[in-house]
């Protein structure tokens, strides 16, 4: 509308603002650019925010259970590529594929017993030969390696 034409009236019964519209659920006040302004909402209009507002969180919900579920089932261990101990991440974090040869002097929080199929981040069952791991995307580790990001699963 450009200013100065005419208006069309609306005859809205509970508003006596002409520039609302005659649809409840549309009748938000219009800003000078065009912008919907929200100062003017009927109980109406709130009730249905909150609705929408609640099956957002309904679907945000959902989506979070089901996302890593769908992640845990596609990045099983045959899918995966072996991680290779020569990779940038493996040597930042001292990966072993055998934990039962970790230097103890150039890894001081090593200890005996640890070794990935006990670890939070092996994404497979302790006796699982090769899983994934949440740390090394997209690879394999073997349940035996270790590395020094190892948490004891509880």
């Amino acid at each position: 509308m450009h200013p100065g034409s005419p208006q069309p009236e609306f005859n809205h019964p509970e508003s006596p603002d002409p520039t609302l519209a005659p649809n409840p659920m549309l009748s938000i006040r219009r800003s000078r650019m065009g912008r919907p302004h929200s100062s003017k909402f009927t109980e109406e209009q709130r009730m249905f925010r909150t609705i929408l507002r609640r099956d957002f969180l309904t679907y945000a919900l959902a989506s979070a259970v089901v996302t890593p579920a769908l992640s845990r089932a596609a990045a099983r261990a045959t899918d995966l590529t072996p991680l290779d101990p020569t990779d940038s991440t493996a040597q930042a974090l001292g990966f072993v594929p055998d934990g039962s040869k970790v230097a103890a002097n150039a890894n001081p929080t090593f200890k005996s017993g640890q070794h990935c199929g006990v670890c939070a981040q092996y994404r497979g069952k302790p006796s699982d030969a090769t899983a994934g791991c949440s740390l090394y995307q997209g690879h394999s580790v073997p349940s035996g390696g270790w590395c020094r990001a190892f948490v004891q699963r509880a």
